[in-house]
């Protein structure tokens, strides 16, 4: 996997890991944990597609319990990794077919998904978290570079 899609997909790692935690054990509002959902179904399905496995039958925005969201969390993780391991170096510019959700074939490549998931989770990180800050439950900075201050930890 290249250096770059590594460090970034640890970070995102570390990220949905910490604000996990933080909204379940401050009883953040359903709001926030919605779209913290929602960040994991994305990351799921676009694994899913790029592992040549197709849409995994998950339905965005749906309510789902605490248990699915938990298993959502760690299988999404695991997925996204896998399929970027899957690739090693220079296979980010391979193109695959994937239908979306309404059914529509598309082509699109390893590095442009993975661009995709990346900072489609870092938007719904935020949603979460502001949501969970706009009702008095502060949650932590997220941000790359105090991730890097930190020495790069993975997730606990």
């Amino acid at each position: 996997m290249s250096h770059s899609f590594a460090k970034r997909i640890a970070y995102n790692a570390w990220a949905n890991a910490t604000l996990y935690r933080e909204l379940k054990s401050k009883r953040a509002p359903e709001a926030a944990l919605r779209a913290f959902q929602h960040l994991l179904e994305t990351e799921l399905i676009w694994s899913s597609r790029m592992s040549g496995q197709g849409n995994p039958g998950i339905k965005l925005w749906e309510p789902v319990t605490a248990e699915t969201r938990d298993e959502w969390f760690a299988q999404a993780r695991r997925q996204l990794e896998q399929a970027a391991e899957a690739e090693g170096p220079s296979g980010f510019s391979r193109s695959y077919a994937y239908q979306n959700l309404s059914g529509q074939d598309f082509q699109g490549t390893v590095a442009d998904t993975l661009e995709q998931v990346l900072t489609h989770s870092a938007h719904y990180r935020g949603e979460a978290a502001g949501l969970s800050n706009a009702a008095g439950i502060q949650m932590p900075d997220l941000d790359y570079i105090f991730w890097q201050r930190m020495g790069e930890p993975g997730v606990e």
